[in-house]
């Protein structure tokens, strides 16, 4: 006599074959890391997650890695390429970890120049003069045409944020402004109107 074979039994087998063949993190649910990066002022960044999934950024902003992982697992987003042009190091923060039952979201990156200029007034020519720093040795490299500002540059200052440049015309009694290129460190001039000041001025300051 032959037996029977039901289709609920057959159904059964199967879920139990699968299960067992792939293993029951085979339906687990996948999560993912965003990494934000600010500073950024260079290009050619790019971020790594354990040591292969490749992230690039041009521009400040969040992103994700491609890959998602599952509970458990391990994350560690690492700087593989630092920018350039300007020359930038960038820090990683809250990096590495394991993943819990959501995604990563407070991965940072914050990149800052590592590159520095060094901006000279040309009393007797009328111009600013441009040189850039060699980080390992301190050497100055002249770069870039002198630019005319007013009458007898005698000093001048930055802003705290690196971006602008003010000098100090002593003959015509006036103020320069000239913006700094955030990519090559050159300035450029024609900005703002120049400034009148008071008579004889010879020195100048931001606070």
């Amino acid at each position: 006599m032959q037996a029977k074979i039901s289709l609920k039994n057959i159904v059964t087998s199967c879920a139990l074959f699968l299960l067992t063949a792939c293993g029951s993190n085979a339906f687990a649910p996948k999560y993912e890391v965003s990494v934000s990066v600010s500073g950024l002022s260079g290009s050619g960044l790019v971020l790594q997650n354990r040591g292969g999934d490749n992230l690039a950024f041009s521009e400040n902003g969040t992103k994700k890695f491609t890959t998602a992982w599952r509970k458990g697992e391990a994350y560690a987003v690492t700087v593989l390429t630092e920018p350039s042009t300007p020359y930038q190091h960038c820090v990683v923060s809250n990096g590495s970890g394991s993943f819990a039952e959501k995604d990563v979201t407070n991965v940072s990156v914050l990149c800052r120049n590592t590159q520095r200029y060094l901006y000279v007034a040309n009393g007797g020519e009328n111009t600013l003069s441009t040189y850039s720093i060699e980080a390992s040795s301190g050497a100055l490299n002249l770069f870039g045409s002198s630019l005319t500002t007013g009458a007898t540059p005698s000093a001048l200052t930055m802003d705290a944020n690196g971006k602008f440049v003010y000098v100090l015309n002593s003959a015509n009694q006036s103020i320069s402004l000239f913006s700094i290129n955030q990519r090559s460190g050159s300035l450029e001039a024609g900005i703002g109107a120049v400034t009148a000041t008071g008579h004889s001025p010879n020195a100048i300051a931001l606070e």
